[in-house]
Parts: C-alpha cells; structure tokens; sequence
C-alpha cells in the first residue's frame, strides 16, 4: 500500500488531485494506493509528528502559513525517502524544488496527463521492498524507517541511536536486543560488540582493531574478532 498525502489551501485544488488520483488508480489498475488530504500545511506537520508518515505528498508551494518548499525540508528531515511533488502557479521556486529533489512541479492548471506523469514517477521510486521497514517512535517522530538505509545502531543508556544512510540519526528507547529481534532476520545485519547492530552493506572493512562503517570505529575483541571477519565475508561472498 502507498500512501500519499495531498496538501493545498484551496479546496478545489485538493480535490482535482484526488480526483486524479482517483483516475490513475482506475487506469492503471492501481488499487494499493491510499489518500489523506490536508488543507493546512502546519496541521499535516502535526499529523506527521504524531503518526507514520506519507509515501509521497503533493504540495502547494504558496500556502498560508508556510511555503511547500520549506513543508518539504521539514518531511525530509524527517523522512529522507519520501517523495515530493510540488504544485503551484508559477515557476518561481522551480529551482527550490529540485533542490530538494522533488519529483516533479505541477504548474497550475496542470491536466490528467501531466498530473500521471508525475505521479508514475513518484510511484516508481517508492518502489522499494515495503515490508522491509520498521516502525518506530523516534525524537523525530512515529518513522518508518527503511531496513535497507541503516547503516548501524549503538546504545547509549535507554536508547537506541540509528544511524541512516543519508546521515541521518534517530534516536529511539529500545534495548539493543529489542531492536535486534526486528533486524535478525534480515541476514545483513550482526552483532560485533555489545550494544551495537552492524549492516554489513555499509561495512568499509574488518580489522583487529575494530569495523570501519560510515565515519565510526567500531570496538571488537580479540576473542570475537575471527568469527566476525568470518561471517562478515561468508555474507559478501554469498552475495
């Protein structure tokens, strides 16, 4: 199920995006496509923080309250995989736009054909595994965060700092074996020291002297410096 949030002052222009929306599910056969539509850009924020985010939202740029291109930054910050497709009058704040790599920028009045393009290229990039995603309350709120964009975990007292691809950290209270029981099935992850979770896509290298992932060393003991070296090249090898 993709999920996609519509955000634009103007009611009538919320509704010609659901419509649209709508239509494509209809054309295309896209049945796994849900919709909430806000008509205040602070209070979709607030919805965001207080829940799981959007796959994709559609902004308008000039919005009471707060511009969509600074709406946009916020839900990055957030969510780094979301995907962004801006609407607006003018072509003004194009180069914002893709700056912040939005998908696409409707200018109004966009038709059905514009609008599907848009939104088959949105749909596109989310195609990513949906299973593969935890579901976590955070210091930046309710996240899915993607299995595949952790890079690795480590515990400082009751929390959990998860460290993202895009370097992006979240901050979550968990032990390290609760978050561990929702990463050890996905076979690219290990423990090499206590309170730490390592994705071993993201590794640089294994030495004695501990794992190079991101910019961060990680502590191993001579005693459990074999065994990881060991499980670390029987994943890249069977790759």
């Amino acid at each position: 199920m993709v999920s996609i949030a519509i955000c634009d002052d103007d009611v009538l222009e919320v509704e010609r995006a659901q419509r649209f929306i709508e239509k494509y599910s209809q054309t295309k056969n896209e049945s796994q496509i849900s919709v909430q539509t806000f008509l205040n850009p602070l209070e979709m924020l607030n919805y965001v923080d207080k829940n799981v985010g959007f796959d994709i939202y559609i902004l308008d740029i000039i919005m009471d309250g707060m511009k969509g291109t600074d709406v946009a930054k916020e839900l990055k910050a957030k969510e780094s995989n979301c995907e962004i497709i801006f609407m607006t009058t003018s072509r003004e704040f194009a180069v914002d736009a893709f700056a912040l790599n939005a998908v696409h920028y409707l200018v109004k009045p966009y038709d059905f054909v514009d609008f599907s393009e848009a939104l088959a290229r949105a749909l596109k990039r989310t195609e990513v595994e949906e299973t593969d995603f935890i579901v976590r309350k955070t210091d930046k709120g309710v996240m899915k965060i993607l299995i595949a964009n952790i890079c690795f975990s480590e515990s400082s007292g009751h929390y959990q700092y998860v460290h993202m691809n895009d370097g992006t950290t979240y901050k979550i209270r968990s032990k390290t074996f609760e978050l561990w029981e929702d990463l050890k099935n996905f076979n690219r992850f290990l423990i090499p020291h206590t309170g730490f979770i390592v994705n071993m896509d993201y590794i640089k290298n294994v030495t004695s002297y501990g794992i190079e992932v991101l910019d961060a060393n990680i502590p191993l003991s001579k005693n459990t410096y074999g065994k990881i070296r060991k499980e670390y090249l029987d994943y890249i090898f069977g790759k």
